[in-house]
């Protein structure tokens, strides 16, 4: 991680001391501003890995329940919007058939009470 570099000026404090090149970055540290960069840069890569697994945990949820996917939700949304309108639009269709079928057999009911007085 790091090596001694002799003299050099330290990359936080400035101060010219018995300096550390990073080999991860290569900028000089003092020493006790080298580990608090090493504790930074071990912060940094559990940050990395918690959100690697994260990730992991995520696409395996993704993969193995695809149904859940938005899109397929959305696709679920349309398929029951569309029945329902369907529905609505047949059961108007019917409610008119009543109506003219009731109005065409009172016209025939009403001819034929007519025909036979």
């Amino acid at each position: 991680m790091a090596r001694v570099a002799g003299k050099a000026q330290c990359m936080i404090c400035d101060t010219e001391k018995n300096a550390v090149k990073c080999e991860c970055c290569s900028k000089m540290f003092c020493h006790i501003h080298l580990s608090l960069h090493r504790e930074e840069l071990s912060q940094q890569l559990d940050e990395i890995e918690q959100n690697f697994d994260l990730f992991g945990e995520t696409l395996t949820r993704k993969k193995n329940h695809p149904q859940q996917h938005s899109l397929i939700k959305q696709i679920d949304q349309w398929e029951k919007d569309s029945i329902n309108k369907i529905q609505q639009k047949a059961e108007e269709c019917r409610q008119l058939v009543f109506h003219h079928l009731t109005k065409h057999f009172t016209q025939i009911e009403d001819n034929f009470v007519e025909l036979t007085n």
